[in-house]
């Protein structure tokens, strides 16, 4: 990828100007490159996988999620709610299990804790005649690591989104592209975007909504999505040097779940039953004890749900500078020593609150998008508890929480 801190580049693909991928059409199945479970007659036509990832990232090279927004102000948990206390990561144990620790790290006694501030920086972008809506957060270095982020935000998206999303009640991999297909393909790609290594993959993403005046009259709804995460590497330049860092982008594209039907490897994994209105399906071999079954999950079995249309870019990069020994740890101004972590969204949750507000929809898909960062914070600081043996300390949920696309859409 490109420097993330460089001036936006967005240039129009095609005479129209409109976007191959980065809009609310869903993807057939003949416009997917190649997969062992999707061999038919049509192989021969279909688009290379090589060539499918070249196209999709260079594509999203020309995004840049840093400039060209309107600011709709900042987000926080709460009034009273604005940190997170988690264990600090000089702590042995954590130091031991964590690589990327400062140098100088402090040892620090059992039960020590330390403050992590939560704010989100709430934006608007147009582009191609759409409105995306998105955030920011930063994430310094003293308090979080990269190597936190990256295995949350950016390693297997799908399922570990399902970890920090209260309202994602299944997260059904329908389709994954190999490793060894991958890594061949990253060594083809001709866009110069320094990409190491790449995930792809097919997701069937589950949520349930919220009730309203106290009532569940909402379905819930599906979203099928092409989840792909290319990592990549930047070099900050300047004053803060030229070592490389580390980032990654990963985008979700809207899936048409229909044209697959002819393909059984596929309609096996398939959770949405079809007959009549749409369901939520779990097949004979769960039921049964031959798979893993949630609570939340056999209570969903059988309800209505609706399907919703979703895009996003999402954007996570290491610090620009480390925290060299011998040294003042740097404020949280400094935004050098600081993680960065942003995405937009494009969507359309279905159903009958399309024809909420338009001021309502936005408003609502903001603060859901928002409440994301405070909900992998959260997970962050159970893992880290859970790395020492211990339980984090709980504190009453947020007053505003919904999903990105859930509710409402733009």
């Amino acid at each position: 990828m490109t420097d993330p801190t460089s001036p936006t580049v967005v240039e129009p693909r095609g005479e129209a100007g409109i976007p191959q991928y980065l809009n609310l059409t869903r993807l057939n199945v003949n416009q997917l490159p190649s997969h062992p479970d999707l061999s038919n007659s049509h192989d021969d036509s279909r688009i290379s996988l090589g060539q499918f990832l070249n196209n999709l990232i260079a594509e999203i090279s020309r995004v840049n999620l840093s400039e060209g927004s309107i600011s709709r102000g900042l987000w926080y948990p709460g009034l009273e709610d604005r940190n997170i206390d988690m264990p600090p990561l000089f702590v042995n144990t954590l130091t031991k299990s964590s690589p990327g620790t400062p140098p100088n790290a402090t040892k620090s006694t059992k039960g020590e804790t330390i403050q992590v501030p939560i704010a989100v920086h709430q934006w608007v972008k147009r582009m191609h005649n759409s409105c995306w809506l998105g955030r920011s957060s930063r994430h310094h270095g003293t308090h979080i690591r990269y190597e936190e982020l990256d295995g949350l935000l950016a390693q297997d998206h799908g399922h570990q989104e399902a970890r920090y999303t209260p309202t994602i009640y299944d997260a059904n991999e329908l389709l994954v592209w190999g490793a060894d297909d991958l890594k061949k393909a990253v060594a083809e790609l001709t866009c110069k975007n320094r990409v190491t290594s790449v995930q792809m993959s097919i997701f069937q993403m589950f949520h349930s909504m919220p009730a309203v005046a106290g009532f569940n009259f909402l379905n819930d709804r599906v979203f099928h999505v092409l989840i792909m995460t290319a990592h990549s590497t930047w070099v900050p330049g300047g004053s803060r040097g030229t070592t490389e860092r580390r980032q990654s982008v990963t985008v979700q594209l809207p899936v048409d779940i229909d044209s697959f039907s002819s393909f059984d490897a596929v309609n096996q994994r398939n959770r949405l039953l079809k007959k009549g209105a749409s369901s939520y399906y779990l097949p004979r071999e769960m039921l049964f004890g031959r798979g893993p079954v949630t609570s939340e999950q056999m209570k969903r079995k059988g309800k209505k749900v609706v399907e919703g249309n979703y895009t996003s870019v999402e954007n996570v990069f290491e610090s620009g500078a480390d925290w060299l020994t011998g040294i003042e740890p740097p404020s949280y101004t400094d935004t050098d020593y600081c993680h960065h972590w942003r995405m937009m969204t494009l969507s359309t949750a279905g159903g009958i609150t399309r024809f909420a507000p338009s001021r309502t929809q936005m408003k609502e898909t903001l603060n859901a998008i928002s409440a994301d960062v405070h909900e992998a914070m959260k997970c962050i600081q159970k893992d880290r508890y859970a790395i020492l043996g211990q339980r984090p300390p709980v504190k009453p949920r947020p007053w505003s929480y919904k999903r990105d696309g859930n509710p409402y859409g733009c």
